[in-house]
């Protein structure tokens, strides 16, 4: 088990948990990395109505535009006038960027993008599924599985090696 902590801000822990998955899936001798904690990340979206309302954008527009770029499971929500709406994700559009990028046409030859009405970001899923604490940190574990048959002192010590190679990647994360 590694437990990574160094900051209350689970968002930036499962970016570093889903980083350090990756290249650890790399080493041949792993067969398998389990998260464990990682409270799920949803997009919210904040929308500006006086900036909308200068931008001749309506209710429905803005959401059309956010469901014509927009499909699948849900995660995320938009908050507007103290309504929390639902947003949907797939695989095309999962990055703030890209929905920053929404485009909406406000005049013959003009157009703003949500990023200019809206404040786009990736947070933690509330209500939150599940949190992890190591030592009474906020952390985010993960569980790294040897290949059958390996040595697994040797494994641990190739493993914790790999990491150490990685801490310059996570600072100031532990």
């Amino acid at each position: 088990m590694v437990a990574i902590t160094g900051t209350d801000d689970r968002v930036q822990l499962s970016d570093a948990a889903h980083y350090l998955k990756d290249k650890i899936l790399k080493n041949s001798n792993v067969d398998e990395v389990k998260i464990f904690g990682s409270p799920g990340l949803e997009i919210g979206i904040e929308v500006d109505q006086e900036k909308l309302h200068l931008r001749g954008i309506s209710i429905p527009q803005l959401l059309s535009g956010i469901q014509l770029n927009n499909s699948g499971r849900q995660s995320g929500y938009l908050v507007l006038g103290g309504s929390r709406l639902a947003i949907e994700q797939d695989n095309d559009l999962k990055m703030v960027k890209e929905f920053e990028d929404i485009r909406y046409e406000t005049g013959a030859l003009s157009s703003v993008r949500l990023g200019e009405i809206a404040s786009v970001k990736r947070q933690v899923t509330t209500p939150t599924s599940s949190l992890f604490r190591w030592n009474g940190k906020a952390a985010i574990g993960l569980g790294i599985v040897a290949n059958e048959g390996l040595n697994i002192v040797d494994f641990g010590k190739q493993v914790k090696a790999q990491l150490k190679s990685l801490e310059s990647h996570l600072q100031p994360l532990q």
